[in-house]
């Protein structure tokens, strides 16, 4: 206690003398109060139960023209005294001060605006006057609470700081629980959409294979029916041919025991008998659309006729002409290599030449 006299402390002593203005103003408010009391009593052409019940409707309505005292002074040096409690709690506690002017403001505008019509009963107990003491009592109570709490971590910013710290963990608290819960509910459904997932990729995938499938085997059949409408117009156009093809080509499509093999007179004899092969004479190029292709032809066709054991008749196949000396000759071996080259293909289907 001795120390707290020798060394008084600031925030107190500011307290303290708010305090006192305080209570000077109430005291005198309350001989405003009482002289308007008095006042009013005096006055014969008024009764309690004539009186409006706020200034403000008795102002607005102009029904009392009875009185004439002007108020204003005493309102407006009150007002003021509110405005200064609010001004000081503007620093710590801005957004509060704010609210307080606009109430004050209010106030102040209806003093103003009313200035020489001011009922001297205004001083009473009424709504004006309760407004103003509720707006000094808000802001010095504000102050006075600030002050007993600056010494001590009850301060506001310390309890502001706590509740965020509190709130803060608080609403981690709350979020980590919802994350959980929505987790746990999501998680069967999630489960649920991998495995169909992975049914639906299986599905695809063997529909895939069915697609494939059913694609090699529509292109074979495709294949095959082209294959076939060749091998048709194959045969046709050799079975026009045909019967010149037994005259001119019968030394190749005879069975026999000689084949071609690096050139048009290496001709060694096998043991099959069979007609002579076609890959034979295009190795030897008795095929070759030339002169010297002819003349291949020419010496391999008459080689082959008649054969080591007669086996090959000749047919119309012209003797042997290496050069082609004879127009007729060379006639009969262009038309021979036309046919072989036409209906090649033709003729090792139906085996009249070997492949």
């Amino acid at each position: 206690m001795s120390g707290e006299l020798q060394n008084p402390d600031p925030a107190r002593n500011n307290q303290r003398q708010n305090r006192l203005q305080t209570l000077g103003l109430m005291a005198l408010f309350s001989v405003v109060i009482a002289g308007g009391v008095w006042f009013a009593a005096d006055s014969a052409q008024y009764s309690d139960d004539e009186l409006p019940e706020t200034v403000i409707e008795t102002v607005l309505s102009g029904d009392d023209d009875r009185v004439t005292v002007p108020q204003v002074t005493v309102w407006t040096s009150r007002s003021n005294e509110v405005l200064a409690a609010i001004d000081r709690l503007a620093s710590k506690h801005p957004d509060r001060a704010a609210e307080l002017r606009k109430r004050l403001a209010v106030i102040t505008e209806f003093i103003s605006e009313n200035e020489q019509s001011l009922p001297n009963w205004f001083d009473r107990d009424s709504e004006v006057a309760n407004e103003l003491t509720q707006l000094q009592w808000e802001a010095t109570n504000l102050l006075s609470a600030d002050a007993e709490g600056s010494e001590d971590e009850s301060s506001t910013a310390v309890v502001l700081a706590r509740l965020d710290n509190e709130v803060l963990a608080h609403a981690q608290v709350r979020e980590q629980y919802i994350q959980e819960q929505v987790q746990r509910a999501v998680a069967p459904h999630v489960e649920e959409a991998r495995q169909a997932s992975e049914r639906l990729q299986r599905d695809t995938r063997d529909l895939e294979d069915e697609i494939a499938a059913l694609t090699r085997s529509t292109r074979q059949i495709v294949d095959e029916r082209e294959r076939a409408v060749d091998r048709t117009v194959r045969l046709q156009a050799l079975s026009r041919d045909l019967p010149e093809i037994r005259r001119l080509l019968s030394p190749f499509i005879s069975p026999g025991h000689t084949q071609p093999n690096k050139s048009a007179i290496d001709l060694p004899i096998t043991a099959e008998k069979r007609p002579v092969s076609l890959s034979g004479l295009k190795r030897v190029g008795a095929l070759q659309p030339t002169m010297k292709g002819l003349q291949d032809l020419m010496v391999c066709g008459s080689m082959m006729a008649p054969g080591p054991s007669g086996e090959r008749p000749r047919g119309s196949f012209p003797d042997y002409d290496k050069y082609l000396t004879s127009p007729e000759n060379l006639a009969a071996v262009k038309r021979a290599q036309e046919l072989l080259r036409t209906h090649g293909q033709a003729l090792v289907e139906e085996r009249l030449l070997s492949p």
